[in-house]
């Protein structure tokens, strides 16, 4: 029943056949001369995310809780159309519509309902409703530039770095309803309904029609187009993007620096003096509703700061350390050490170190190389990987309360360093198992001195054997380079004190 179509892709044009529903096949390549294939072992795996919120169902709330229910709806609802996202078009108007708009221009949507933390919005019982558009359908999806930045470690850590060197104060902030103040959808777009949500909306005559101004929640496009609007806004305010990170911002006074933002989607980090708050927070927060706004400490994408009486920053993951979980074992499994695992072992295992390799990422380089090597043994693990796991596991306990600290440095003696190293041929397939550590110090530490020291960004992995490497490459780009090399290995020592 395969129906199967050949195509002169290279001819001049010809008329192609229309293929009703779905195709499905392959399309087979010839290489030209000069071209190999090359083949790689290429995997990719899904693997369970940890739930954040849980999500509910109509039918999982208590009739006690119904009238918490349509309040959280109204509050959803009144946000919208207050922002000026959505405009509810109803009685004739909305028939006239529905029978002249394509339908395909009619998406569905639905609430999402989860727990808010107890005790955080009594009004509503707790309940959290957010309005969602089924954006998978929209019509325009593959037109749509969806690519929005969002912040790097690097930069992330460079604005610690830059508040806790200046003395100034950290400021977490979020914006309410980000998406719902991002610009008006693009008149070449054309215009995009919503029908109401199942179970509808407190309020909401029925058979009305949902128009949509802006890029609500679900829209593909809704991430680009806040950024699109916020960074103009910083823009317009005299910020300057940083061009290492697009996502970083900084304000400059009378030629020095006086402030800086660094951005991720709709939660901000920043920091400055008078002149910023003065001509940068101020106008902010006039332009934007937020819905929280700590100063000294908070959380900041998953990441507790802490900022101390000398200015710098801790930076700690102590609860998200403490809720990890390792693997149920039982004691008849553990004494076949090297019997292969199970494939649902795998999986949980996958899920065990991605979760610890997060944490890695954010605040614990103590367990970089012990979790990267652990992940490289996922598709020939035994038994007694799974037991180094939970071993991984517990020193993840053990050390919670470990945190990064961000010293204040002044910025006149403000240096920086990295640190690197690597095994020898200790990692998955005789690889060897590298590292880098890049820090912010004082000018004492190049002077040979003990000094002030920042960790600013880490990362433990698996090293390829390149044998094209020459060494006399390093020489030439470090010899145009203001940098102090501090090594350990004697070869290289050797080669740049050599004559040839």
């Amino acid at each position: 029943g395969k129906i199967v179509h050949e195509y002169d892709w290279t001819g001049g044009e010809q008329s192609l056949p229309v293929i009703k529903g779905p195709w499905t096949g392959t399309t087979e390549f010839e290489l030209v001369d000069g071209w190999a294939w090359r083949s790689r072992n290429l995997e990719c795996f899904e693997v369970k995310a940890k739930k954040g919120r849980k999500e509910l169902t109509e039918a999982d709330i208590s009739s006690d809780r119904q009238s918490g229910l349509n309040a959280a709806k109204a509050k959803e609802w009144n946000k919208l159309v207050s922002s000026g996202a959505i405009v509810v078009h109803e009685g004739s108007e909305a028939r006239r519509l529905k029978e002249s708009v394509p339908r395909k221009r009619i998406l569905k949507s639905r609430f999402v309902l989860t727990e808010a933390d107890q005790g955080t919005s009594p009004q509503t019982q707790d309940i959290k409703a957010r309005w969602c558009i089924r954006g998978y359908l929209d019509p325009d999806l593959l037109e749509l530039d969806t690519s929005s930045p969002t912040l790097s470690m690097e930069g992330f850590s460079i604005a610690l770095q830059l508040m806790a060197s200046h003395g100034w104060s950290v400021n977490i902030a979020d914006v309410e309803g980000a998406f719902l103040r991002g610009d008006t959808l693009s008149p070449t777009r054309g215009r995009l309904f919503i029908d109401p949500p199942p179970g509808g909306v407190p309020g909401l005559s029925e058979g009305c029609l949902i128009e949509a101004v802006k890029t609500v929640y679900g829209l593909a496009d809704a991430p680009k187009a806040w950024w699109e609007c916020f960074s103009s806004k910083l823009a317009n305010l005299g910020m300057r993007v940083s061009k290492f990170d697009p996502c970083m911002f900084y304000y400059y006074h009378g030629g020095c620096l006086s402030g800086v933002v660094a951005v991720h989607v709709d939660d901000l980090c920043l920091g400055g003096d008078k002149y910023f708050h003065d001509n940068v927070v101020k106008p902010l927060k006039e332009l934007f509703p937020f819905k929280h706004w700590k100063v000294g400490s908070g959380e900041f994408l998953g990441k507790q700061l802490q900022q101390q009486a000398d200015g710098s920053i801790k930076i700690s993951q102590c609860s998200y350390a403490q809720q990890q979980q390792g693997l149920n074992i039982s004691r008849e499994r553990k004494r076949d050490k090297h019997e292969p695992i199970t494939e649902d072992e795998r999986q949980q295992m996958r899920g065990v170190l991605g979760s610890i390799n997060w944490l890695v990422t954010g605040s614990r380089p103590d367990l970089g190389a012990w979790c990267s090597l652990l992940q490289q043994r996922v598709n020939t693990a035994t038994v007694a990987d799974l037991i180094d796991v939970n071993k991984l596991v517990s020193l993840t306990h053990d050390n919670c309360s470990a945190c990064v600290w961000v010293k204040s440095i002044p910025v006149s003696e403000l240096q920086f360093v990295m640190l690197s190293d690597a095994a020898w041929a200790n990692a998955q397939g005789l690889c060897s198992q590298a590292g880098y550590m890049i820090a912010a110090c004082d000018k004492r530490l190049s002077q040979g001195e003990w000094g002030t020291f920042s960790v600013l960004r880490w990362k433990s992995y698996k090293q390829a054997v390149n044998y094209q490497y020459d060494l006399r490459r390093d020489g030439d780009w470090s010899n145009k380079l203001p940098i102090t090399a501090v090594i350990d290995c004697k070869p290289v020592y050797d080669h740049t004190q050599s004559a040839t």
